[in-house]
């Protein structure tokens, strides 16, 4: 079966043995506990390892680093020998990296195309995310995966920067507003060519974004808005001139980044985030009373709770104390309460999908019931009356198999 099919089959289920039978869901979560501990020991500059018994435990281990994001990294790590691996743990792993390493150069060329052409434009994009950060926080730009290039430009921007993606062959594949961004790429989605590793082949997209805010849900618009260009630093990239976002503005954008897929956010967003706030707060570059200052005055500090309570599990006590009271305080109840359940959770593997976990962004009476109200009446754009009749179908499956319910417990 394909990957593809897989995906789908996956969509109408939420079952992760349908993505991998070839193991078990017990192996990829054991799996996961041991990358999680490793990574928080390196981090910490304690003695790391990583065991794996048999194939299966190998191939469940190399899952577990494909969905947290963090296979190439760990490789890294092997290679550096600041994490001692079992040879079956280690072989799987060097697949991530050399794939990966693979990935960058031809993105990179890719990139390069796509930047070139908005110069002659005079469009001067602010690079955000991954992009950057792999250059600027790791050692090895190929260990900080990613599946594509986001790009930030102004409002007025866009007409043009689309005329030039297109003139370069790529398609629109999606459109998204409130907030407007648009994605583009080869023709045609693509096929996902792996499903346990970053694969050199699997899609890449061009993200373009009009502004650094998202939308949680219908009726819930958050972010850090339009930066004024003239507060965004210049980045002589390997690409060509661009723009990125200096801190605060940064780790504040890494940490909604980081936050924004709970309870199913990647392990690299976290590593990414620490990496950023340890090297720019012993720089003197980022001040964390700065941080707290942005996030309040754009009112995101509760959405960015969940990244800085990862980084803190993760890493105990490279938060500063008045930032994790301030984010903890104004996050929303449910926030506060599922966020140590999920702590050690392996993306897609939550085992239930709650219509409490739905609720997690909502913050008062109003919010809450105009969530509720999309889960039952999905509305938007793209929601036709054919579309509804799909979705309600789906969700009735899974409220009938169990896999959808008020509560993770249930």
């Amino acid at each position: 079966m394909t990957a593809d099919r897989r995906i789908a089959q996956w969509q109408a289920t939420l079952d992760p043995g349908v993505l991998w039978p070839e193991t078990a869901t017990a192996q990829r979560l054991a799996g996961y506990e041991q990358i999680l501990a490793a990574t928080g020991n390196v981090l910490a500059d304690r003695p790391a390892r990583l065991d794996a018994g048999t194939e299966s435990d190998g191939r469940a281990m190399g899952v577990a680093a494909f969905l947290s994001g963090m296979g190439p990294l760990l490789a890294w790590w092997i290679e550096q020998g600041r994490i001692a691996a079992a040879p079956r743990a280690a072989a799987v792993l060097a697949q991530h990296l050399a794939h990966s390493r693979r990935r960058l150069a031809r993105t990179t060329e890719r990139l390069r195309d796509v930047m070139t052409a908005l110069a002659r434009r005079g469009i001067v994009p602010t690079i955000l995310k991954g992009t950057y950060t792999a250059r600027r926080y790791f050692v090895d730009p190929a260990t900080r995966t990613g599946s594509d290039a986001d790009l930030l430009v102004r409002p007025d921007e866009f007409p043009a920067v689309a005329e030039t993606l297109a003139a370069l062959g790529l398609e629109r594949h999606t459109r998204h507003t409130l907030p407007h961004r648009e994605e583009w790429g080869p023709p045609g989605t693509g096929a996902v060519q792996s499903l346990e590793l970053a694969h050199e082949a699997n899609p890449w997209l061009v993200d373009v974004h009009q502004s650094l805010d998202r939308r949680y849900f219908p009726g819930l618009t958050a972010g850090l808005g339009i930066p004024d260009p003239s507060s965004l630093a210049p980045w002589p990239s390997p690409f060509g001139l661009a723009r990125v976002l200096p801190q605060p503005l940064l780790a504040a954008h890494l940490a909604l980044n980081a936050a924004s897929d709970f309870p199913d956010g990647q392990l690299i967003r976290t590593v990414e985030l620490v990496n950023a706030v340890r090297q720019d707060t012993r720089s003197g570059e980022l001040r964390w009373s700065d941080l707290l200052d942005l996030l309040r005055r754009t009112g995101t500090a509760r959405f960015a709770y969940p990244a800085f309570a990862h980084v803190e599990f993760l890493v105990p006590g490279i938060v500063d104390p008045a930032l994790h009271r301030a984010l903890e305080h104004v996050a929303t109840p449910r926030m506060r309460r599922l966020v140590p359940q999920y702590a050690r959770g392996l993306p897609l593997h939550s085992g239930r999908k709650s219509v409490d976990l739905h609720l997690v962004w909502a913050k008062g009476p109003r919010q809450v019931a105009r969530k509720l109200f999309d889960l039952a009446y999905p509305t938007g754009p793209d929601i036709s009356p054919r579309v509804r009749l799909r979705i309600w179908r789906r969700r009735l499956g899974l409220l009938v198999s169990g896999r959808v319910g008020w509560s993770r417990q249930g």
